[in-house]
């Protein structure tokens, strides 16, 4: 009977997990950079219904920015990462923002590689744990590397692939059919001369995946073809459309010069 009652405790908590402080009024977000001389901004507006807000200036540097991308885990916390040149190198900062509250928290350096890390590409798994990827020429040529977190700490970086002599860049991080995270990227293939697709799967195993999955059947999972882009977004900025509502994959990298 206890071990009975330990269960449905444990069901109700984790299933309060998914619905816990999600603002379902926010459709969808986009993040941008916008560049001066003197100063750079990371940009964002929230689409509410069918209307964009006004944007806003969550953080400013001295620094060059690229690379902007969002994350929104399973309590509506929202997670910024980006690349911002500092000291000779692109280090990767992020700044937080809980659910309860309406500011973004201090920027931070997320880790201490002292390289080119750029194109960070995040994901948040059905234990609430995210997952950043990104390229790093931290051992020489460009190499897929990721850390993961389930609150404040980081894990350690760690590369995805094994050895090699050629460039890795560009991953995407999104969950597949059976919530495991996946992480594609391009790798120089010599043969062809070309970039190639590759992937790698972290299977995730743990008991809160068959609740995930219903909670996915009840989400509208929503795509860019969903939205209309405002006119206010720049050309020539690194501009990141985000869907907060999402579980499978959040965030899209816009090409605006197209």
């Amino acid at each position: 009977m206890r071990s009975a009652l330990i269960v449905v405790i444990a069901f109700i908590c984790c299933d309060g997990l998914f619905a816990q402080n999600r603002d379902l009024s926010i459709r969808a977000e986009l993040v941008w950079v916008d560049s001066k001389p003197d100063r750079h901004r990371l940009m964002l507006s929230q689409l509410t219904g069918d209307k964009w807000s006004d944007p806003l200036a969550v953080y400013t540097s001295e620094n060059h920015i690229t690379t902007p991308t969002l994350s929104t885990d399973l309590r509506d916390n929202k997670l910024l990462i980006w690349s911002e040149q500092n000291d000779g190198s692109t280090v990767l900062m992020s700044a937080r923002k809980a659910s309860s509250s309406n500011k973004w928290q201090h920027a931070e350096k997320l880790n201490d590689f002292e390289a080119e890390n750029l194109s960070p590409s995040t994901v948040v798994d059905s234990d609430n744990r995210l997952w950043v990827f990104w390229s790093s020429s931290y051992e020489g040529l460009d190499d897929i590397y990721y850390s993961r977190t389930d609150g404040s700490n980081w894990s350690s970086p760690s590369k995805v692939h094994a050895n090699n002599d050629v460039p890795d860049i560009q991953p995407i991080a999104s969950l597949n059919e059976d919530l495991d995270v996946v992480v594609a990227w391009n790798t120089y293939d010599q043969p062809s001369g070309q970039y190639i697709i590759r992937q790698h799967v972290f299977e995730i195993d743990n008991s809160a995946k068959r609740r995930y999955k219903s909670s996915l059947s009840n989400t509208l999972q929503e795509s860019i073809s969903d939205v209309i882009i405002p006119g206010f977004l720049p050309r020539n900025s690194a501009v990141v459309l985000h869907f907060p509502n999402n579980n499978i994959e959040q965030s899209i990298r816009l090409d605006l010069n197209r």
